[in-house]
């Protein structure tokens, strides 16, 4: 052999073939070796133009330069001619070159890829420092269509392909393949989060740009040709091949809460009719199955009794009921609020903490007084009664249910008409706790419990010092509290332990 003039090597596929190329003085075949084998590779790279069958080009061109890819699966090789090609360096095979069909106007001094294979930068006895796209397209572009807000740019390719490219980077970000016939139209929805593309395979396909799926996939009889999404996003325009007229397709996921899930390519594609022409009353087919796949989930309430769970609502319900006495102050109007001039009418009330209105009894035939013995001694509120009636039931649902759609002002008043003082009872502040120990027991409304027992410590703190029924009570509450705790700090120490093991992997 020739002597050799350069070498290139990477390591990175060492194991699987050969890692090393040579070039030769004044020939254009490049060698393989192993490094790991300790022998020269089974394939010699050369072009077809410059190969002993064509002995016009063999003698009079040799290779000049070499690069091996940070993978280790391509060599790049620059030659006299000013030609620069691509090869697999395991098969050997030709995988395609740079510049029609030269890349420099004389010798290639020097050839260079970066890590990641999107760039060539190749060199030349013509003063020139040049980069190509690693990979060039290799099919025929088909059609466009660009979205100007985002400056992204769908180019549909000959092999059913299309591709999203950002103009900014002037690089391909999205690669959607599906289509088994030519793409005819495409369209961005107007806050460029999809993209709406159309055969000839009578498919219209909805992919999703960040993730890069397909989420929607429909069949019709007749092929689309044309598409375009209103301004805002809720219907879509389709003109379809053989059929006169514009038809029109509504956006579900502005109207109802849909899924949006990956579809994979083996699921069957539903087949779907037009949409019926204004005038015609038809009823369309029902697909059950899509029916039943369309249904939204349901998640329960508690997904299990031995997790925690917390509330649903929002912070300001329950967050800052410790500090109502400040907000109070805070928004305390300067000027005390002034009686109306004059009222128009009065009518009477029922005698109750609720504002209820005696309508039609307010005159009772024979002047009839009513009796006011028989008002009871305790003027619960509604939720006083509902916690009263748990005393027999057992059952909490109810108040803890009309608790939970109160505000902080009015849970405050709750709480405060508890105590004997407010028309509440003894036995009406020991049932409060209990309810409290059945919410920290059930693991469900975790951070409400709490909040609602720290405001009843703070409001009845005096009283529970007084009663000896309650003071032994908090002892069993606080066992369960410090259960829940435990449960909820064991589950937080696990999760951080493998996010740490994972992170040092």
């Amino acid at each position: 052999m020739p002597a050799i003039a350069q070498l290139a090597s990477e390591s990175t596929r060492g194991k699987q073939w050969a890692d090393t190329a040579a070039v030769h003085h004044g020939i254009p075949i490049v060698t393989t070796w192993s490094y790991d084998k300790l022998k020269m590779g089974d394939v010699k790279l050369v072009p077809e133009r410059f190969s002993h069958s064509n002995k016009n080009n063999y003698g009079r061109v040799s290779a000049t330069c070499i690069c091996i890819t940070h993978c280790g699966n391509f060599v790049v090789i620059g030659y006299t001619t000013g030609h620069v090609d691509r090869f697999n360096i395991q098969s050997g095979l030709h995988r395609g070159n740079y510049g029609s069909p030269l890349a420099h106007n004389g010798p290639v001094r020097g050839v260079a890829t970066d890590g990641l294979n999107q760039v060539t930068i190749t060199g030349g006895s013509d003063c020139l420092v040049k980069f190509w796209s690693f990979k060039p397209p290799e099919e025929p572009v088909n059609m466009f269509c660009s979205h100007r807000e985002s400056s992204m740019l769908a180019v549909a390719l000959q092999d059913y392909t299309v591709v999203v490219v950002d103009i900014d980077i002037r690089s391909v970000v999205r690669k959607f393949l599906g289509h088994s016939g030519q793409v005819t139209t495409m369209d961005f929805s107007p806050d460029s989060r999809w993209l709406i593309t159309a055969s000839m395979d009578c498919t219209i396909r909805t992919w999703d740009i960040p993730s890069a799926q397909l989420i929607d996939c429909f069949q019709m009889e007749s092929p689309c040709v044309s598409l375009s999404m209103s301004p805002t996003g809720a219907l879509l325009a389709t003109a379809h091949v053989d059929c006169l007229g514009l038809f029109l397709w509504s956006n579900k996921t502005l109207y109802s809460h849909i899924s949006l899930r990956p579809i994979l390519q083996q699921e069957d594609i539903p087949t779907m009719g037009l949409p019926i022409p204004l005038g015609e009353e038809a009823e369309l087919p029902r697909d059950s199955d899509q029916e039943d796949t369309d249904m939204q989930y349901q998640s329960p309430a508690q997904i299990s009794q031995q997790l925690v769970t917390l509330s649903t609502l929002p912070s300001s319900r329950w967050h800052n009921l410790l500090h109502l006495d400040t907000i109070k102050m805070r928004n305390k109007p300067k000027d005390a609020p002034k009686a109306p001039k004059a009222a128009p009418f009065f009518l009477p009330t029922i005698p109750s903490l609720e504002l209820r209105f005696e309508l039609g009894q307010a005159d009772k035939p024979g002047g009839q007084i009513r009796d006011r013995s028989s008002v009871d001694i305790h003027s619960f509120t509604v939720f006083g009664k509902l916690l009263n009636q748990s005393r027999e039931t057992g059952n909490f649902a109810p108040a803890i249910d009309k608790f939970l759609s109160l505000g902080p002002s009015a849970l405050d008043f709750e709480v405060n008409s508890l105590s004997m003082e407010g028309g509440g009872s003894l036995e009406l502040m020991l049932q409060y706790l209990k309810l409290v120990k059945f919410m920290l027991d059930s693991n469900n409304n975790f951070e409400l419990a709490q909040s609602y027992l720290g405001l009843f410590l703070k409001t009845h703190g005096d009283t529970i010092a007084s009663q000896p029924v309650l003071r032994e009570y908090l002892k069993t509450l606080e066992s369960s509290q410090l259960a829940g705790w435990f449960s909820l700090q064991r589950k937080l120490l696990y999760s951080l332990c493998v996010v740490q093991a994972i992170r040092n992997i």
